[in-house]
């Protein structure tokens, strides 16, 4: 749990990155970033649980796969300007 909370935290040093390269407001960074964290906090609690029945290499590789492969990372990272 330690580990967890200090990644969350620590994420949150990226928000200034963010606001420069994407050029949008503070608050826009500030609430993807909350997003990211809330996230990442509800999928952490019910996937292994969801994915029991899997070993743990099969399991590692379809978490990777659906974090690699979503519509959403691959849209991210083509786009030069978020904008509402």
């Amino acid at each position: 749990m330690v580990f967890s909370l200090s990644t969350f935290l620590s994420i949150s040093g990226i928000i200034p990155l963010i606001v420069d390269y994407f050029n949008v407001p503070i608050t826009l960074a500030g609430l993807f970033v909350s997003l990211f964290i809330l996230i990442l906090a509800v999928t952490g609690l019910f996937f292994p649980s969801y994915f029991s029945f899997l070993e743990r290499r099969k399991f590692f590789s379809v978490i990777l796969l659906i974090f690699i492969f979503s519509i959403s990372f691959i849209r991210l990272l083509f786009s030069s300007n978020i904008s509402y």
